[in-house]
């Protein structure tokens, strides 16, 4: 007995799900780093004895930065929360993260400070 084999269409291709956004690299001179286009951006300028940070966003709510040792870790790090309360008074807490994804506990030393902050838009 012979058998008909019919030709199996091909399947249909979708196209491949685009990459995750780059970090925009940071300017010459190192002084700005924006995540996800312009979703979180840092700023900083540094003097002799201080360090000034711009944190912006483009959605509510509060922002952070954290330094570490450890390149491509969580923790252990510093820890910089930003945002404004239900009265629109800036408020900046300083935190200390030991293990990577943890609640981040209150640091010690708190020597941050808040020099200004708004919402635009």
């Amino acid at each position: 007995p012979s058998r008909v084999i019919s030709p199996t269409p091909s399947p249909s291709l979708s196209p491949a799900p685009s990459p995750p956004p780059s970090p925009t690299p940071p300017l010459a001179g190192g002084n700005r780093f924006c995540a996800q286009g312009d979703l979180f951006c840092l700023e900083w300028t540094i003097s002799s004895t201080t360090i000034t940070m711009t944190m912006s966003s483009t959605v509510t709510g509060w922002v952070a930065v954290g330094f570490t040792d450890i390149s491509g870790k969580m923790g252990p790090s510093d820890v910089y929360f930003g945002w404004l309360d239900a009265s629109g008074t800036p408020q900046l807490s300083d935190r200390t993260n030991g293990a990577g994804y943890v609640q981040n506990a209150p640091d010690a030393q708190q020597d941050g400070q808040v020099q200004s902050a708004s919402i635009s838009g």
